[in-house]
């Protein structure tokens, strides 16, 4: 979509992938902070970008200068306390640690409904979605990558049967097949938020090289 342009967004975002490395992400983390309506910047930006099918790396910059200008309120892992950036500027939007700093659920809607209102994205409430909750505590609900070896599979298959199709058509085709298979019960077909990703995330993130 072009968000990059200028030399100094791309700074910017360089600066924040290298805070990122900082604080790698553990297996199971996002899912136990997901049960308690908390996410990083990182997960929120996965997050928003499965369901409206927007680049994530854009929609972690604006975060991250919504964090660092405290537009949005972000915390330490486990504290209540809002975290502190050193000034309300464009240094602390860089020095954002996209992988360590927190959100709400409920600060993440506000922000979106106040900042992007074209977007059809709701964080769920936790204290809403006991089925989900359980889902994820039992194991039947599967982390953000799970899905992906599933789609590639579904993807592969429906490009054995029709080697004329494009990537764009093949991931139409496997977003259907996977939405068809979570209603019969299959399990791990499905991201955040208990829901099968657009074919657009499919395309980025399971489908590479597939036509190769």
């Amino acid at each position: 979509m072009g968000c990059y342009t200028s030399e100094s967004q791309k700074q910017n975002w360089s600066v924040i992938i290298a805070r990122q490395s900082l604080h790698p992400a553990q297996p199971g983390q996002a899912e136990a902070r997901a049960d308690t309506g908390r996410y990083t910047l990182n997960e929120a930006a996965e997050f928003i970008s499965e369901q409206t099918n927007e680049h994530k790396e854009a929609i972690l910059q604006k975060l991250a200068n919504a964090a660092g200008f405290k537009t949005l309120a972000t915390y330490a892992p486990g504290s209540c306390i809002k975290y502190e950036c050193i000034n309300n500027n464009a240094l602390s939007a860089m020095l954002v640690c996209a992988s360590y700093e927190e959100v709400y659920w409920s600060d993440l809607n506000e922000w979106l409904e106040k900042n992007e209102p074209l977007l059809v994205c709701k964080f769920p409430n936790p204290d809403t979605a006991p089925a989900a909750k359980v889902e994820a505590r039992q194991g039947t609900s599967p982390s953000s990558d799970n899905w992906k070896a599933n789609a590639r599979l579904i993807g592969k298959e429906i490009f054995n049967e029709k080697q004329s199709l494009n990537i764009e058509q093949i991931a139409e085709k496997t977003h259907e097949e996977m939405v068809n298979r979570k209603n019969n019960g299959e399990p791990s077909m499905t991201g955040r938020g208990n829901r099968v990703p657009s074919a657009g995330t499919i395309k980025r993130h399971a489908l590479t090289g597939i036509k190769a």
